[in-house]
């Protein structure tokens, strides 16, 4: 990992974030992080959340540059010792005080945390950063953790990023299917729905999309399940729709259903 100072560190906006995914590497190695909102800051206050190993790593490097960092535990009494060995310019507090502390927040905290920290802590500016940043990631483990965070923290934003993510060419299949679901988990509209569904040509996809409108049951859902039925190319994907229908007690449904077999 290239080497970079504590000022070049903390270039970036009010209330960015310096998104550490387990890691600092997340924070310390992508160009995309310092062009979010990018400004250079002399002097910064610096809240970091999490305060193990990753942002142990870092605490020294910035006090001694001059930077005050609010360290932050959900038992910030536990850090008294280490602030205190650190002098002045550090203190301890909870994550609510450092997001409100910092120029720049570092999220040193493990992979499995981000779900749970981006519904308890994190704010629109800060799903538009993960979201900004994704792009330019390096290892799946990375995107891996973006992912599963802005999926976490649902809202509509975040909803027409997975959209755009599950319509996405150049990602795998499997995240394509991974984002569609979380779509719909996460209250994307039938609608919206349908239109992936007839942007795509992947099998599996169709296949997971019909799941979705059967779970669904609202009436445009059953409308397209329908159209499907009668008009889907992909024998495969059809007998699919055709399966999940039959267990249905809708009378348009079994009226579709009759006709196939009638023909």
């Amino acid at each position: 990992m290239p080497h970079r100072n504590a000022d070049e560190v903390c270039r970036i906006g009010r209330r960015g974030v310096l998104a550490g995914a387990g890691a600092v590497a997340l924070g310390l190695t992508l160009p995309g992080v310092r062009g979010a909102g990018a400004q250079t800051l002399s002097k910064s206050k610096v809240g970091v959340i999490g305060s193990g190993h990753m942002g142990g790593t870092v605490r020294e490097l910035w006090v001694k540059s001059g930077h005050e960092v609010l360290f932050s535990s959900r038992h910030p009494d536990e850090l008294k010792d280490m602030v205190a060995r650190l002098g002045p310019l550090a203190r301890a507090g909870t994550p609510e005080q450092a997001f409100a502390f910092g120029d720049a927040v570092l999220l040193a905290i493990p992979y499995k945390a981000y779900p749970q920290f981006g519904q308890e802590y994190a704010t629109a500016q800060d799903a538009a950063l993960l979201r900004e940043v994704y792009p330019t990631l390096r290892t799946d483990r990375s995107r891996e953790a973006v992912f599963s965070a802005l999926a976490e923290m649902g809202g509509a934003e975040n909803t027409r990023w997975l959209l755009a993510l599950a319509q996405n060419g150049n990602e795998t299949i499997q995240l394509r299917r991974r984002a569609v679901e979380s779509a719909s988990r996460a209250g994307a509209s039938i609608t919206d729905l349908i239109k992936v569904y007839d942007t795509t040509t992947d099998p599996s996809m169709k296949q997971n999309l019909i799941g979705i409108f059967v779970r669904n049951g609202e009436r445009p859902a059953i409308d397209k399940l329908i159209s499907i039925v009668k008009g889907e190319e992909n024998l495969s994907v059809r007998r699919s729709a055709i399966n999940q229908l039959s267990k249905s007690e809708d009378p348009r449904v079994k009226a579709a259903l009759q006709d196939i077999v009638s023909r």
